[in-house]
């Protein structure tokens, strides 16, 4: 399979976050898609990149023009408590610096 051209590719940003209390994929969504709407949300590419569960950190990847939108509908989000650490442009970024 050939690699899609540059500029058609997705550009995207890893978002490091910390979370308090229980976490729940199904209940984060739906939140955000209450926030976003089903089109914002779709240009969003939201996906769990990485998960640690000891340290209750998950690493979020999503579109590069929309990680500050994201970051802050995390914030604003009240069923499960998100709070944005980081926004990298690598996965290695986004985990091992402070």
């Amino acid at each position: 399979m050939k690699a899609p051209d540059p500029t058609r590719r997705l550009k995207k940003r890893y978002l490091r976050a910390r979370y308090i209390g229980a976490y729940d994929e199904r209940k984060l969504q739906a939140e955000l898609l209450a926030l976003f709407g089903e089109l914002n949300y779709g240009k969003l590419y939201l996906k769990t990149a990485k998960h640690d569960h000891a340290q209750k950190k998950i690493v979020f990847r999503c579109e590069r023009s929309k990680a500050h939108e994201l970051a802050g509908a995390l914030s604003l989000i009240k069923s499960v408590r998100i709070i944005p650490e980081r926004i990298s442009g690598s996965i290695k970024g986004a985990t091992t610096k402070p």
